[in-house]
């Protein structure tokens, strides 16, 4: 805690190494390669999967006995475990608290630190200096209780959220499905007495396709330095142009990878099949933007509205052609100008391909909207989860009974017990010595 801040009566401040110590798995710990499907122990490692796999091996349970808290080295995950388990990967710290401090308490006080993103290092070692703020013991249950409590109506709101959030995209889809089957525009027809005609068309028969620039050594001679879009700035629907690299280029070759405004970008490779083809419409959000080869540039023609071509290649429908056609045996998914342009799509007239992505986007800006207030009220409900565990460890979270006994005789009490402990052991090993 900071030195500003008076704990409350009965607490005391020590370092976190005076608290839990680390149970020693170094060689013990079993490889992701090893994981069973099916086993006798769980396996727990550093990853956000709580239970990663299974194995059989007795002699590679973890020592001590339940709870543990594991903390992920490398991840900054934390777990609280309260089974036997074998400890998988590298980077896991597995932790025991000490008699003075109750294992659930520990676990979310991991949870209130904002520990410094130092990407795949070693955070273990940062969390070795910090001191922790020790309430009485009663006191302790008392703050995990109601910690608890608070959680639990907090959680239920979340999993709320969460279940609204998939049903909303399971609407989304639904949108773009009755959409291509012409049920969205069934009134429109009827008012303009169009008829329902629908033809299946290739990409390469109403479009234009286009591969990207590859990258070379070559490329800083070029008389040409333009900003373009990699595959890492392609997602479905969407750009993230946060960072954007320029690359050398001809004027031959900014002619045939110039972007202009509808241009929809496939994703061309991907290890992913649901990675495979991601498709977004290119809105001039960059000035003079070209694009890679890992991405294949489709270009409508006078009859196609691009939105309407991206909304098919992005509902269930255009998704699975998509699959279909990038499937491949060496585990990369892959994409070219000769498979996007044999994908077929249902074509109507361009009258009503305006009016099926008018009535597409008025539907899905309520979904849109509707995401946006879920995602603020998810924010809201882990800012709240944090301010829980701020005011518990500050000890404004439950009240203090002057009768509980201080954390800091409690702490004398158990450093005195191990003192005698320690002796006692000494003592048994001489005699056996003596024997």
């Amino acid at each position: 805690m900071e030195n500003d801040k008076v704990l409350p009566r009965g607490w005391v401040e020590a370092n976190i190494t005076s608290t839990v110590k680390k149970i020693p798995i170094t060689g013990i710990k079993i490889k992701e390669k090893d994981y069973k499907i099916i086993g006798k122990y769980p396996i727990v490692d550093q990853g956000q999967t709580f239970i990663s796999g299974y194995f059989n091996d007795d002699k590679m349970i973890v020592p001590d006995v339940p709870p543990y808290i594991v903390f992920g080295d490398h991840t900054k995950i934390k777990k609280y475990i309260n089974f036997h388990f074998i400890a998988g990967g590298d980077g896991l710290k597995v932790l025991k608290t000490y008699e003075c401090f109750v294992p659930k308490l520990f676990y979310y006080f991991l949870h209130s630190l904002k520990l410094l993103d130092k990407g795949y290092a070693r955070h273990f070692q940062h969390l070795e200096k910090l001191n922790i703020p020790i309430p009485p013991l009663q006191e302790q249950h008392r703050i995990v209780e109601k910690i608890e409590e608070l959680f639990s109506e907090l959680d239920k709101g979340v999993e709320n959220l969460k279940t609204i959030q998939q049903q909303l995209k399971v609407y989304r889809q639904a949108v773009l499905k009755w959409a291509f089957e012409g049920r969205l525009t069934e009134e429109w027809r009827k008012n303009k007495c169009v008829d329902n005609i629908i033809s299946l068309v290739t990409i390469e028969s109403t479009c234009i396709i286009t591969g990207g620039i590859t990258k070379n050594s070559k490329r800083k001679e070029m008389p040409i330095n333009l900003p373009y879009l990699r595959v890492a700035n392609v997602y479905s629907n969407k750009f993230k142009l946060d960072e954007i690299d320029n690359i050398g280029v001809t004027e031959k070759e900014k002619e045939r990878t110039l972007l202009k405004y509808g241009d929809l970008l496939f994703v061309e490779g991907n290890g992913s099949i649901d990675q495979i083809g991601r498709v977004a419409m290119w809105k001039e959000q960059l000035k003079d933007c070209l694009h890679q080869n890992h991405l294949l540039k489709v270009r409508p023609q006078n009859d196609i509205e691009s939105k309407y071509l991206l909304y098919y290649f992005i509902s269930s429908e255009g998704r699975d052609l998509i699959k279909k056609v990038a499937s491949s045996t060496s585990g990369l998914y892959t994409l070219s100008i000769s498979k996007i342009g044999c994908l077929k799509f249902p074509l109507r007239d361009k009258k009503e391909q305006q009016q099926i992505v008018q009535e597409i986007e008025t539907r899905l800006s309520v979904c849109d909207k509707l995401e946006e207030t879920i995602e603020q009220s998810l924010k809201q409900a882990e800012a709240l989860r944090q301010s829980i565990l701020k005011k518990a460890f500050e000890g404004k979270l439950v009240s203090q009974d002057p009768n509980d006994e201080p954390a800091e005789k409690l702490l004398e009490r158990i450093k005195a017990e191990r003192l005698t402990q320690q002796s006692q052991n000494k003592a048994r090993k001489g005699r056996k010595n003596n024997e």
